[in-house]
């Protein structure tokens, strides 16, 4: 090899012919260090700081010597720092991650599930159960380095319910009824009028009822609904009442 990253370790290798009987290995450069005469010809170094480094090999026997010499490239890794190292969120919700920038750097955090990008230097991460967020950071030179962040999740879930009144009369005040819980997973929320008939159906927890049907505003009156899902805790749900609309 002619490159090297700060604290790689390289196994040095001797192919002399001609049958030599001694080794001897010098490593000069910014930390200057030899390990001297041996009777391998494999040479393990570890470098410790970046700069340039001749590693030179001298083989013997009984009828002489040769010398070589190949230089070594050694260059700094990146140093890798990941903010927050530590941070609780509930269930549910998410917890942004950042790590330190460079536009010439490529990014890789793992694992790489319930993360908004999995290859930036910032990404929001939401996952369901405590999970440690390692991100590798490499720069042009192929040299990459670590670093973690611990995200731990409060799975205290809370009630989930449904309000049994709204007033969707246009001054943005409880204009929309909503499932509310913590950390809702699934749901299935089926609205009827007072003769059975559906006027609302959503699987998604975000989308509320306006009191409108088919386009047209839904006169005051008492409806039923009926409410099953699941949270991301596992427990499941299946809930029933009425909700008055006023107008």
């Amino acid at each position: 090899t002619d490159s090297a990253c700060v604290n790689d370790c390289i196994n040095f290798e001797s192919t002399s012919t001609g049958g030599p009987t001694s080794y001897s290995w010098s490593f000069l450069g910014p930390n200057v260090g030899s390990p001297g005469t041996s009777g391998n010809a494999i040479q393990t170094f570890c470098f410790s700081a970046p700069g340039t480094y001749s590693v030179q090999l001298i083989v013997s026997n009984s009828v002489g010597s040769d010398t070589i010499v190949q230089t070594v490239t050694v260059v700094s890794s990146p140093v890798a720092s990941v903010t927050p190292t530590n941070d609780t969120i509930v269930i549910g919700s998410f917890d942004t991650l950042n790590v330190t920038s460079n536009p010439t750097w490529s990014y890789s955090w793992s694992p790489n599930t319930n993360l908004s990008c999995a290859s930036c230097s910032t990404t929001t991460a939401g996952p369901t159960s405590n999970t440690a967020y390692v991100c590798t950071i490499t720069n042009s030179t192929g040299c990459s380095s670590t670093d973690t962040a611990f995200v731990f999740v409060d799975i205290t879930c809370g009630e989930v319910f449904v309000a049994n009144a709204f007033s969707p009369n246009g001054d943005k005040n409880n204009d929309v009824i909503h499932v509310r819980g913590n950390c809702l997973q699934t749901v299935l929320w089926i609205i009827y009028d007072r003769w059975g008939e559906k006027v609302f159906e959503t699987t998604d927890y975000t989308i509320g009822w306006d009191g409108t049907y088919q386009g047209r505003n839904m006169d005051a009156a008492v409806f039923f609904y009926y409410l099953e899902g699941k949270t991301l805790d596992g427990k499941e749900i299946k809930k029933k009442g009425n909700i008055s609309l006023i107008r």
